[in-house]
């Protein structure tokens, strides 16, 4: 009977020993470590778009607020207009 293996994670040959099973081990840790590290990389970027999108949703609604100020700043300058050259154009009538 062969006394080697096959290590899958890898593709080596190892033979049944102290050696090998700490490699196994070893890698076993570093996977499980991995998958932890890489659950909160995502943990963290999920908390980041969370910001981002409340912050994009603070940025709409900001700009419509400005916008509609804007627009009403508009008009009252437009209906200004109208009333100065209304008076302006009576003004020269009666000449």
């Amino acid at each position: 009977m062969n006394s080697r293996r096959i290590c899958q994670a890898v593709g080596s040959q190892y033979k049944d020993s102290a050696v090998g099973l700490v490699f196994m081990e070893s890698a076993v840790e570093l996977a499980m470590e991995t998958s932890r590290v890489e659950s909160a990389v995502r943990n963290q970027a999920r908390a980041k778009l969370n910001q981002l999108q409340a912050l994009k949703s603070k940025v709409n609604q900001l700009v419509r607020v400005l916008r509609s100020a804007l627009e009403n700043k508009i008009e009252e300058e437009d209906a200004q207009v109208t009333v100065d050259e209304s008076v302006s154009s009576s003004d020269y009538k009666y000449c």
